[in-house]
């Protein structure tokens, strides 16, 4: 937040882009959502308006090409995302049952600590739990506008499951 104001307060023209949590998050998470039929993230129940990256890309295109001068955008998805309904998508795309891991932090800590450094994990940790407790939610102005600079919807959190599920050939 001080450098967003010191940048503001400087004079010179700024795009500040929020980007929210984004899907291709869960690109190193595919090998247990498909073998282990599991969704492992401990998002919570509020819910978080996830991004796709490519959004984040096209929006930075906008701001670099000045369609964006002296503003602060929130690169959200159209989507109100939780964990339980996270692996609901996961579910109807692989046509098969995907439990949510649930919100059990400490039990995620031992699951990751092996395989993450702890550093890492205790940021995410520090990350899961806010999302628990506040959401990461978007408002309509939030989407509509970032549609309005993208020229596009932005992209549905189903769309990329079902590419990043759909069978490579």
């Amino acid at each position: 937040m001080a450098i967003e104001a010191a940048i503001r307060k400087s004079g010179i023209d700024y795009t500040i882009l929020r980007p929210n949590n984004f899907y291709q998050n869960d690109d190193g998470l595919k090998d247990v959502i498909v073998n282990y039929s599991v969704y492992p993230q401990p998002m919570g129940d509020i819910g978080l308006n996830r991004v796709d990256v490519r959004d984040i890309a096209e929006t930075a295109a906008q701001a670099f090409a000045g369609r964006a001068p002296n503003q602060t955008i929130a690169l959200v998805g159209p989507d109100v995302l939780t964990g339980a309904s996270t692996a609901q998508v996961y579910s109807r795309h692989l046509k098969k049952t995907i439990a949510y891991g649930g919100n059990d932090l400490d039990a995620w800590e031992k699951q990751v600590l092996p395989l993450l450094p702890p550093w890492m994990v205790f940021d995410l940790k520090m990350m899961y739990a806010h999302f628990q407790k506040h959401g990461l939610l978007a408002s309509a102005d939030e989407v509509k506008t970032l549609e309005t600079l993208l020229g596009h919807a932005p992209r549905t959190f189903d769309a990329f499951v079902g590419e990043m599920v759909a069978p490579r050939s």
